[in-house]
């Protein structure tokens, strides 16, 4: 029989480990060709005093003297029903492969004794739950998290997450056509110019009809310009981010590693809505252009507002253009009216406490942006 490799959580919420913790994920998890998503300097950026929301929480574990799985926990300030809270994050959650089936805790945790459970057989169970044990103590009070499909089960079937749902919307392009059916390389110019002038159709339908009166312009507004949009439409119920002037320049413009561009919409030069999109690649071949997050005045058009930021940031080495779009919210009626055809789940699990069971039971609506997760 096989020997197990003996592992330990460790607390790491001093941050004295990020430089270790950083080499970690990127050299064992990073994608060929992708661009880089860990540093030292992202890990503060999100757990450390720069974070309008405090201080976060970090495990890892360790065997043999070197980090074999890590998981993050990020503050993020909120409101429910018109009242302010904490909430976290959960992500970074990885596990090298070869300790998974073959590893062994050396101690039991504190939370639960039990031999078979689950945070005492997992690593991942193990650094989560120790995490949000941490965060729950220093006054958050709702978990979330937006897993990828290998991690899902983990958190719905073992660690008890609820799960909201919220789906991808995709607007394939002309690069990724050829790309897929190389027969069609001779048409090339043709099939450039036939997107390009869907984009400019699109973007003069939406204008004189949506977009009267509106001036658009890649730009960033100024904080006390978002404050004051937030201002008029902050939600007065159901869930959301605290979306102020210090929120978006924190999560967007000091950003250590990725670069983001905004699209202002001005009426009579006051600021109506912002768009923020990000183009990346995540991995080899794969160029992407992500609408990140919006925030606007009630009246105006989702699909307005898209079109514009298309016609921003659409290049031909871009694949496919994507963004979130959340069961109640009206953006998830608005995709083929942009050429978004194509969609897929993209689950927000909730750690399973009385406020999520409250607002799952309630309905209460959820608006959930890409960028509200800290990975994009």
């Amino acid at each position: 029989m096989k020997e197990k490799n003996i592992w330990s959580s460790l607390n790491g919420d001093n941050l004295n480990c990020l430089d270790d913790v950083a080499s970690f994920l990127h050299q064992e998890f990073s994608q060929n060709g992708a661009d880089r998503i860990w540093s030292k300097e992202y890990l503060e950026w999100k757990l450390g005093g720069k974070n309008p929301a405090g201080n976060g929480f970090l495990s890892y574990a360790v065997s043999e003297g070197r980090i074999v799985g890590v998981a993050t926990l990020t503050k993020k300030r909120a409101l429910y029903n018109g009242r302010e809270l904490l909430i976290g994050e959960t992500g970074d959650t990885y596990t090298l492969s070869s300790i998974i089936r073959n590893g062994k805790p050396e101690t039991l945790s504190v939370l639960d004794a039990n031999p078979k459970a689950y945070i005492n057989k997992s690593i991942f169970g193990r650094l989560v739950s120790e995490n949000i044990y941490r965060a729950s103590e220093n006054g958050v009070e709702l978990v979330y998290g937006t897993p990828n499909k290998k991690s899902l089960p983990g958190y719905i079937k073992r660690l008890g997450f609820l799960s909201y749902k919220n789906t991808a919307k995709y607007r394939p392009s002309t690069n990724l056509l050829l790309k897929q059916y190389p027969v069609l390389k001779p048409f090339s110019n043709f099939l450039y110019l036939t997107e390009s002038l869907l984009f400019s159709s699109q973007r003069l339908v939406y204008s004189l009809t949506l977009g009267r009166g509106i001036n658009s312009s890649v730009e960033v507004p100024s904080i006390e310009e978002i404050d004051n949009l937030w201002s008029l439409v902050k939600p007065l119920t159901g869930l959301s981010l605290i979306r102020d002037g210090k929120y978006w320049f924190y999560r967007y413009i000091n950003h250590p590693l990725a670069k983001y561009k905004f699209i202002s919409f001005r009426r009579q030069n006051r600021l109506v809505a912002i768009v923020v999109a990000r183009e990346f690649s995540y991995r080899k071949d794969r160029r992407v252009l992500s609408i990140v997050e919006w925030m606007s005045e009630d009246p105006l058009s989702i699909g307005y507002l898209l079109s514009e930021t298309l016609n921003f940031v659409k290049k031909r080495n871009i694949d496919y253009y994507y963004y979130y779009s959340s069961a109640q919210n009206a953006a998830s009626m608005m995709p083929k009216t942009n050429l978004f055809l194509y969609s897929s789940e993209a689950p927000v699990v909730f750690f399973n406490n009385e406020l999520s069971k409250k607002i799952s039971q309630s309905g209460s609506h959820f608006e959930f942006h890409i960028g509200n997760s800290d990975a994009v």
